[in-house]
C-alpha cells in the first residue's frame, strides 16, 4: 500500500561513484508515513568513519508527533553486531 518513495537526488551518494546508501522518505494518501535507510552490504563491511548522519527536515510536520534528526550506522565488533538506527528525536 505504499504510494511514493521519495529522496533528495542532490545528496552525494547520487555523484558519479556508486551508489551505497541514500535516505528515503515514504508517503501514502498524500501524507509522509515511514523514513528508510537505504544500505548496501559492502557499505556496512566499510564500518563508516562518520557514523551518523542529520535527516533533512521538512518545512511543517503533521500530525504532532516525535520525529528523528539523524539517523546512525554502528558496528560493534566484540559482539560483531551492526545497527541502523534513527535517533535524537524531537517534538514537532
Amino acid at each position: 500500500m505504499m504510494e511514493n518513495h521519495l529522496i533528495d537526488t542532490n545528496l552525494p551518494e547520487f555523484g558519479p561513484a556508486k551508489c551505497t546508501n541514500a535516505f528515503i522518505y515514504g508517503s501514502f494518501d498524500g501524507e509522509m508515513i515511514f523514513y528508510e535507510h537505504m544500505i548496501t552490504r559492502e557499505f556496512l563491511l566499510g564500518i563508516p568513519q562518520n557514523p551518523c548522519r542529520p535527516i533533512k527536515q521538512p518545512q511543517s510536520f503533521a500530525p504532532k508527533n516525535y520525529y528523528p534528526t539523524e539517523y546512525c550506522m554502528r558496528y560493534n565488533q566484540y559482539d560483531n553486531i551492526y545497527t541502523v538506527s534513527l535517533e535524537k528525536f524531537v517534538a514537532r
